[in-house]
């Protein structure tokens, strides 16, 4: 079984690999993620967020529409909403194939 992957395993590969201590690995992660945090938030109006070769994030608008309960068969009203839309790009599949 594989290994979950969490924000301390990420911190430990960092620092191993850039061969810097794991208190600047969490400093540069924590950097990183606060820009991620503010661009994503520019997402809302439309942004869309790629990492070439990764990851691209999007935020597609769903309208409002309404939908049929299949059970009773009642209409039933479904308000707009914004949803995220995230692929995989050519490198990171290569990377897991």
């Amino acid at each position: 079984m594989a290994n979950k992957l969490n924000k301390q395993n990420l911190i430990d590969n960092v620092a191993e690999v850039a061969k810097i201590s794991k208190a600047e690995a969490e400093r540069q992660l924590n950097n990183v993620i606060a820009g991620l945090e503010a661009t994503v938030a520019t997402m809302k109006e439309g942004d869309k967020l790629q990492l070439v070769g990764l990851l691209t994030f999007e935020v597609k608008h769903r309208p409002a529409y309404t939908a049929q309960n299949p059970k009773t068969g009642e209409n039933v009203a479904v308000p707009a909403s914004n949803k995220l839309k995230v692929k995989a790009g050519k490198g990171l599949i290569d990377l897991v194939q």
